[in-house]
């Protein structure tokens, strides 16, 4: 095993993040102080949002929104291929979800499929995620009058047509997790919207369905966001844009030294940003042939590079939903899944690192160790772990 570690995120702060811990702990409440209601606003301003609120995660920020919406009881259609968390959140609220399958340029929900699907269902809302930070086309969805709630949790700072992600669709969700572009050094989330009556609603449903400290106008929950959180994200929010372009140099270090093997189709690369399109690449996805993925993952994790698989079961064929959709099947997805390996791309990568990676992968492929016997048994083992 190497001594080498290039990790998919690292957890570091900038230096300044100690002395807003202090103050906010001297000087705050540490349930819904100065230092939440400032992050909101900054937030919604970076964003283009009229509104922002902070809740205690990423998963809560998506279940506010469902049950702001009224959602129970309806039927919504999302990607199958995202973390569990798209889904389940709208599940547990009660609502019926649906999936229509991803584009393969970029694996985010290929519009004209959703709404196909949407219309044959009578659906409510539709859900795109901007997955890996690459922003989801969603002018179709809006253009065909759907309620379009996005899922922005690996996407902060992403831009589409101008405007960020988040302030398209009626609400954004975004998460604050440790791995996120962003973070708030724990659990966090974040709704977005320029509706106020939805904002509003999201705010009781927030602080236990509270209109003041003892009048309670709906079933609510405990979501806050704690103070000393906040804190932290008005810091790293003013860093994010910096990060974000790091991010996007690393993926054009990636797609140079990887272009060869593109070109000789044993891989496939993202797309780089456009005119119209500019991703803030939470991670950097690519795409080997399927017989060859468990191996190359297995090779670098033994040189080092932990390069996960995000996500190795897309969402029909999980437990929780692969009775009802036993005799669905969306290719596209299930393709990323046989195939994507997730490259690290974060901002806190030292010099030297994507070469590294990039050196390690040509290796792989110039030694043809796909074929060898060893290295497809480490990748049977290796995937086994990620499952």
């Amino acid at each position: 095993m190497s001594e080498k570690k290039i990790t998919i995120a690292v957890q570091r702060y900038p230096p300044e993040v100690e002395k807003a811990v202090l103050d906010a702990l001297a000087n705050d409440r540490w349930v819904l102080g100065e230092a939440v209601r400032e992050f909101e606003e900054r937030f919604a301003r970076y964003i283009g949002t009229d509104y922002a609120v902070a809740v205690s995660n990423g998963t809560v920020a998506l279940l506010a929104i469902y049950e702001a919406l009224g959602l129970r009881g309806k039927r919504l259609v999302t990607t199958p291929y995202t973390f569990v968390a798209t889904a389940a959140a709208a599940s547990f609220i009660g609502a019926e979800v649906f999936f229509a399958d991803i584009r393969r340029s970029d694996a985010c929900l290929d519009p004209s499929r959703a709404v196909e699907t949407a219309r044959r269902i009578g659906a409510e809302a539709v859900v795109p995620v901007h997955i890996f930070g690459y922003p989801a086309p969603l002018e179709e969805l809006v253009e065909e009058g759907f309620v379009v709630v996005e899922d922005v949790a690996q996407a902060h700072g992403a831009v589409i047509d101008g405007r960020k992600a988040g302030s398209i669709g009626v609400a954004g969700a975004f998460s604050f997790y440790p791995s996120k572009n962003m973070t708030v050094a724990g659990d966090g989330g974040m709704v977005t919207t320029s509706d106020e009556k939805l904002y509003k609603r999201i705010l009781m449903i927030r602080d236990n369905g509270r209109v003041s400290k003892y009048t309670h106008a709906v079933a609510g929950l405990n979501l806050r966001l704690n103070t000393i959180n906040a804190a932290i994200g008005l810091v790293m929010l003013r860093h994010l844009d910096e990060w974000n372009e790091k991010r996007r140099m690393h993926a054009r270090l990636y797609h140079e030294g990887l272009r060869g093997l593109a070109e000789q189709g044993l891989l496939e690369l993202p797309p780089l940003p456009d005119k119209r399109r500019v991703p803030a690449y939470n991670t950097y996805p690519v795409l080997a042939r399927p017989e060859h993925r468990d191996a190359l993952g297995a090779y670098l994790w033994e040189n080092g590079v932990y390069a996960p698989i995000f996500y190795p079961i897309p969402l029909h064929r999980q437990p929780l939903y692969s009775e009802r959709f036993a005799g669905e099947s969306y290719p596209v997805a299930e393709e990323w899944s046989r195939r994507v390996l997730n490259l690290p791309v974060h901002q806190f990568l030292e010099h030297g690192d994507i070469e590294y990676v990039v050196e390690k992968i040509n290796t792989f492929y110039e030694k043809q160790l796909y074929m060898d016997k060893e290295w497809l048994e480490k990748g049977r083992r290796w995937i086994s772990g990620m499952r």
